[in-house]
């Protein structure tokens, strides 16, 4: 073991000096790992466990109710593959954040955050895995 100028040799210490770097270490680590936690092992999970990792997946929305998003969510390949006289709009892909009765919370794929009524979306499309 290698000698430390500042603690010196921690293994040939004597028990107080142990005992101070023990306890000096546990708040350090109640501090550190519910960020751990929070920035890396929950996203993670999926959302059917109980996590926070979004499902991604496209939306059935009502053509009146879809110009009002269109802005916001604007791709140029959602917008060819829908036709102007449909009587509803499929979205491109958004990440699912959280459901409601009344409501899907949304983002897009260039990171803009949207709430749309549970009204206005006639289905949603998914990959379950």
């Amino acid at each position: 073991m290698q000698y430390c100028p500042v603690i010196g040799n921690l293994a040939e210490s004597s028990f107080s000096t142990q005992f101070f770097f023990v306890w000096a270490f546990i708040p350090l680590y109640n501090h550190l790992s519910p960020y751990y936690y929070v920035w890396h092992i929950y996203p993670m999970i999926p959302q059917t466990l109980g996590g926070g990792r979004p499902r991604i997946v496209k939306l059935l929305v009502a053509a009146e109710k879809a110009s009002a998003i269109a802005p916001y969510i604007n791709d140029q390949q959602s917008a060819a593959d829908n036709a102007p006289t449909a009587k509803s709009v499929m979205t491109p892909k958004l990440n699912l954040l959280y459901i409601t009765n009344g409501h899907y919370y949304l983002q897009s794929q260039s990171g803009v955050r949207l709430s749309l009524s549970a009204g206005a979306v006639e289905g949603v499309v998914w990959n379950p895995h």
